[in-house]
């Protein structure tokens, strides 16, 4: 997680400890409000998979939201410097079938 542009860059990175071969991952990233457990924010395609291989190790997004509406009182995303944030993640070995 970190600050690109005005926005917050989110990713999922894969633990390098697990063997060379490539994964299928499906996920979803969401950003859940403090104040309202029914505005999420969410990125990601849980019914496509991506590929984790041995050199490809983060899926995410440079854009995941903007700060402006990260930080709008409204949404209730930040609650005393802090962010609720969640994965679900699917993995699947190669091939797929």
């Amino acid at each position: 997680m970190r600050k690109n542009n005005n926005n917050l860059e989110l990713r999922l990175m894969a633990n390098r400890s697990i063997p060379s071969k490539p994964y299928r991952v499906c996920y979803e990233l969401l950003l859940i409000s403090h104040t309202d457990t029914s505005i999420i924010h969410k990125k990601g395609n849980y019914k496509v998979p991506s590929v984790f291989t041995g050199t490809i190790w983060t899926w995410g997004f440079n854009e995941f939201i903007s700060f402006e509406d990260l930080y709008d009182e409204k949404k209730g995303f930040v609650k005393e410097d802090s962010i609720l944030l969640a994965a679900v993640v699917k993995v699947f070995p190669f091939p797929v079938k």
